[in-house]
């Protein structure tokens, strides 16, 4: 059976900085990661969010890769179906290729691809469906997790 644990901390875990975010983990001990953590206003990310959003969404999961390889944990990794244009008539699949249209969908993409090991990590995309619509919703409707 397992037990999921909440790790209070007493200051936000800092993903962008690695250094401090070894620091961090040393008090929490993990045994496994799983980042949700993400700049998610897509329209502030085109313009006045940029560097947040490279830090949190590409430089985030770069950072919670090393501390996983250091410590040999494992890495859930959850990103967003923005890394595709929205052009499919069907629903993405994981092997379909990446196309994203905006600064959030690029910075997330990057951060999945240049960071996260195919072997070693479980990586998921929330379907929000509004890509193509241009709607935002608070909540993906649909998650798909597939071993990676």
């Amino acid at each position: 059976m397992t037990t999921w644990q909440k790790y209070p901390t007493p200051k936000p875990l800092r993903l962008a900085t690695l250094g401090i975010l070894l620091y961090q983990s040393q008090s929490i001990k993990p045994t496994h990661i799983i980042n949700c953590a993400a700049y998610v206003l897509v329209d502030d990310a085109e313009n006045s969010g940029r560097k947040l959003a490279f830090a949190l969404n590409v430089t985030g999961p770069k950072n919670l890769t090393a501390l996983a390889k250091r410590h040999n944990l494992r890495l859930i990794h959850i990103g967003t179906d923005y890394v595709f244009d929205g052009l499919k008539e069907e629903a993405y699949v994981e092997t379909d290729e990446t196309n994203p249209q905006s600064v959030y969908g690029k910075t997330k993409r990057d951060g999945e691809e240049n960071h996260l090991s195919p072997h070693d990590h479980l990586r998921g995309r929330a379907k929000d469906h509004s890509i193509s619509s241009g709607r935002q919703r608070s909540a993906p409707q649909r998650l798909h997790l597939r071993l990676r």
